[in-house]
């Protein structure tokens, strides 16, 4: 069934034919498959699922072959852009920026990325965004199906008819073939799945499971038809509100993304914005999408122009998909990648079959990938579990997870949190999800503080094309400016101790609770933040920083880096030793020498946070742990503020 070795001739043969399939004028040259070395393919998880199998029993799974390279991607991008185009060379340079070291700043001489590309527009940012996805879906879908016709000896890669469908051929093995990464979905005979983890160009192969359920409770929306002004201070709260209203950040021209399970948003939703379907295997309305979708661009006003209800990004163009299985989710987020998203928001999630929670999932592994390559930030509910964790599907280390708060900051008791001592920290950030209501809807739950993230990212991006393009530049913002609460406070967590490892995130709370308008002020008005490459021969980067009036503040530093790829295992030993996650080490050094380190294994963020002494000359630092990692250039943020 399967072939291991395959001739040139034959990689000819096939591209020809793809090639004339899918009608993009790809050279052979451009497509060059990069061979995997890593003997443990198989997880854990799909381990355990093939011992307790037949033979025969067939077994969906995702399978992750060697990636593109993105060089060529760059190449065609920028060929492209300069046949006519006004878009700025600075404005490809700061998109590609996430995904390699050919960048206009010095390692450990930074200036601020306000300063490089003031000239560049948010506008241009979109258009290379958007470039750079048409280009690479016609690059990976060249690369996987070429790996494929190397592994079957039918053509039943070639005709696979197109992404998006699922059993689109009769018989066929193969589920859903990836357009914007190097992966694809089959059913698989244990033997197969064995034998096909001996292949060259096969990274790793996860168990999917086809039965499980969604993790949304419809008993969290009730519906309210009283015509009288809602209480919206949980936008105040966390300066949304401020960011609209104020300095007027409300989403005018930008794009943003939903995924939700089993329903879109009911066609009462009013906005000044457009709400569009685009990935409909499921055309029913759904409540739950409705008040979620309500959050971020909902409208409604009396005839006298009283404002009863106004989202916080009103004027943003929607894009909606709804899903009714774990196997849409990938083509759901790629029909809105497709439209050229700037952030996704997932308000559910799907639970780990016969499995304990946080554990590291092939879906969180996807949005990883899509983050880092594709430029999209992603924003993740943390689910509704308390302390029996987070569902696989969300556990994505580059994504945003959002667990839910009162307006006063107490966390809901149901919010879910990871309470391992060997895994990331989840949530990454809290907002208000509580007695959320809107105008025909209300509800809590972590479903409905994810919108008000997601609606802070897309304020951000208005308000700044660096943090548009930079993914990890944004997370470590809006975590480096999240708010101390008075019920944090009594964590011991949350603050860091002088000459001490630990980092000081909440298990519960993360880094605290959303605040937009102090994460905009620090960004642009402070210029409290730090971003650049590290490649993998360098160890050490370090900058200084003065700053004012600081003395009886609470200083807070969020270390925030690019997770390049798969995690295998919860790393029990204590030491990450599976490539490829880098590990980086955070550490500041006050005026007068005391040191404080924010140090985490098993999370690609660290933070440090403790009551300033004394003003003046703080220096940072960000130290690579070890020597394993993903071996490539890796993308790193500091963001800091004065609370």
């Amino acid at each position: 069934m399967f072939k291991r070795k395959f001739s040139h001739s034959v990689i000819c043969m096939f591209m020809a034919v793809l090639m004339i399939l899918m009608s993009v004028a790809i050279s052979a040259e451009e497509i060059k498959l990069e061979k995997i070395t890593t003997e443990n393919k198989i997880t854990d998880e799909l381990r355990i699922k093939l011992d307790n199998s037949e033979d025969d029993d067939l077994i969906a799974v995702s399978v992750w072959f060697s990636d593109i390279d993105y060089t060529s991607v760059r190449s065609e991008v920028e060929t492209d852009l300069a046949k006519g185009s006004s878009v700025s060379n600075k404005a490809v340079e700061l998109v590609f920026s996430n995904k390699s070291a050919d960048s206009i700043e010095a390692q450990a001489t930074l200036s601020e990325l306000n300063e490089i590309y003031k000239d560049v527009t948010v506008e241009e940012v979109q258009s290379v965004i958007e470039k750079e996805r048409n280009t690479v879906t016609d690059i990976y879908q060249a690369h996987n199906r070429q790996i494929l016709n190397s592994i079957f000896e039918d053509d039943s890669a070639a005709t696979f008819l197109s992404a998006g469908n699922i059993d689109s051929v009769s018989n066929s093995k193969i589920l859903y073939v990836s357009r914007y990464a190097p992966n694809v979905e089959m059913k698989l005979t244990k033997n197969e799945i064995l034998e096909m983890a001996e292949n060259d160009y096969v990274e790793e192969i996860n168990y999917i499971e086809t039965d499980n359920s969604v993790a949304i409770n419809p008993a969290s929306v009730i519906y309210d038809d009283d015509e009288e002004p809602k209480d919206m201070t949980f936008f105040d709260v966390t300066g949304l509100s401020t960011m609209r209203d104020a300095w007027g950040f409300n989403g005018l021209n930008m794009k943003v993304g939903m995924i939700e399970a089993n329903g879109h948003p009911s066609e009462y939703l009013d906005s000044p914005g457009t709400i569009t379907r685009v990935y409909s295997p499921n055309s029913a309305m759904s409540n739950h999408a409705t008040l979620v979708a309500d959050i971020m661009l909902g409208t409604s006003t009396t005839e006298n122009g009283t404002v009863l209800f106004e989202g916080a990004i009103p004027y943003a163009n929607l894009y909606t998909a709804s899903v009714a299985s774990e196997l849409e989710i990938k083509a759901a987020a790629e029909a809105l990648l497709d439209e050229g998203v700037t952030a996704i928001n997932c308000s559910f999630s799907y639970p780990e079959y016969n499995i304990d929670n946080n554990v590291y999932g092939d879906i969180a592994k996807w949005y990883d990938h899509i983050s880092v390559q594709h430029n999209v930030h992603l924003i993740l509910t943390a689910s509704n579990e308390g302390a029996l964790g987070v569902h696989r599907t969300n556990t994505s280390y580059n994504a945003i997870v959002v667990g839910a708060c009162n307006n006063n900051g107490t966390i809901l008791s149901d919010s879910s949190y990871i309470v391992l001592n060997n895994f990331m920290n989840k949530p990454d950030i809290v907002a208000p999800g509580d007695n959320i209501n809107t105008m025909q809807f209300g509800g809590s739950g972590t479903s409905f503080a994810a919108p008000m993230v997601t609606s802070a990212v897309i304020q951000l991006s208005q308000a700044s094309p660096v943090l548009m393009a930079n993914p990890t530049l944004m997370k470590a913002v809006l975590l480096g400016n999240a708010k101390i609460t008075s019920a944090m406070s009594t964590d011991p967590n949350v603050y860091s101790t002088m000459n001490n490892t630990t980092s000081a995130i909440s298990q519960i709370y993360g880094a605290g609770m959303l605040n937009v308008a102090k994460a905009y002020t620090s960004f642009t008005s402070d210029l409290y933040y730090k971003t650049s490459t590290m490649p993998p021969q360098v160890s050490v980067a370090s900058y200084q920083k003065s700053i004012t009036k600081a003395k009886g503040k609470t200083l807070r530093f969020c270390l925030t880096w690019n997770k390049m790829n798969s995690v295998s295992g919860e790393h029990t030993t204590g030491t990450v030793t599976d490539a490829p996650l880098d590990n980086y080490k955070l550490i500041v050094i006050t005026p007068s020498g005391d040191e404080y380190t924010s140090q985490n294994l098993y999370d690609n963020k660290q933070m440090i946070s403790f009551v300033a002494t004394e003003n003046g000359t703080y220096t940072f630092k960000v130290v690579k742990i070890g020597t394993g990692g993903s071996g490539q250039v890796v993308r790193y943020s500091v963001a800091y503020s004065k609370q």
